[in-house]
């Protein structure tokens, strides 16, 4: 996605499907993390490496993902894109700290020998 966008439910019975569709993915992310994580028994050293990052590259993608925010951890809440990211925030994180976001963004454009 390449605008930023918000997207906010009013209808509590929407709200409701919503939050449990992102806990019933979420669900599915943590059973299949542990299913994963089953397989290091027995392993050894690079073996056991590329399994934890596999793990760990579900658990990225749902922090990433629109059913959770990846700052307060909320699944409840409507989600704002944050393009340059390329992650979903809560509303409440996103006014709190997207101009900080933005000012570190225009410093890493201005200034990309000291922040590259």
């Amino acid at each position: 996605m390449k605008k930023q966008k918000t997207i906010v439910i009013k209808n509590t019975r929407l709200q409701k499907a919503r939050n449990n569709l992102r806990i019933i993915l979420i669900k599915a992310v943590s059973e299949q993390s542990s299913l994963i994580l089953k397989k290091c028994r027995n392993k050894k050293g690079n073996e056991i490496g590329e399994i934890l990052r596999e793990s760990q590259n579900l658990w990225h993608i749902l922090r990433r993902s629109i059913c959770i925010c990846p700052v307060c951890n909320k699944k409840d809440q409507d989600m704002t894109y944050f393009p340059p990211h390329g992650t979903w925030y809560c509303v409440c994180c996103f006014d709190r700290f997207h101009i900080e976001w933005e000012i570190d963004i225009e410093n890493l454009k201005a200034h990309p020998d000291i922040f590259g």
